[in-house]
């Protein structure tokens, strides 16, 4: 979760930035629209292309602050996603062993075949016995919701 509400600041904060740079450049240079969006998306790629019109003092000012916080965000960003893709991969992979071992160990136990309202009520018996058991679902879904329910 806190990755994704990262991200989703971090793009909100550029889309911002690249909103500011265009009126920016609108209102500074007298620039249309267009060219000052041009101008921004071109400033935080680091593409390196000429002005599309020629700045003032002024506007160069605010393009060194347009690049210093656009290119910041945008490197942030990128980083942000890159962790968030390999958290979620190094999860999957180690969470997924860590069951496969705990199946692997398991002798002696209950396989149960769905976890609706029938497979539940049977993991519910067998847990206040205390026997070990298996739910298998088809439903990822339904899996991750059963599981975060009941904690097993």
């Amino acid at each position: 979760m806190r990755a994704s509400r990262n991200l989703k600041f971090l793009a909100a904060a550029l889309a911002f930035v690249v909103g500011l740079g265009t009126v920016g450049f609108h209102y500074i240079e007298g620039w249309p629209w267009f060219d000052g969006f041009y101008m921004v998306i071109t400033t935080l790629t680091t593409i390196g292309y000429e002005e599309v019109h020629p700045l003032s003092h002024a506007g160069r000012v605010f393009n060194i602050v347009i690049i210093l916080s656009g290119v910041s965000l945008l490197f942030l960003l990128i980083g942000s996603l890159t962790q968030a893709l390999l958290e979620f991969e190094l999860q999957s992979f180690f969470g997924r062993r860590r069951m496969e071992r705990d199946i692997d160990r398991l002798t002696g136990h209950y396989i149960i075949c769905g976890a609706g309202r029938v497979g539940r009520s049977a993991a519910r018996e067998l847990a206040r016995r205390p026997a070990q058991f298996v739910i298998i679902e088809n439903n990822e879904a339904k899996a991750q919701k059963f599981a975060g329910e009941t904690g097993w």
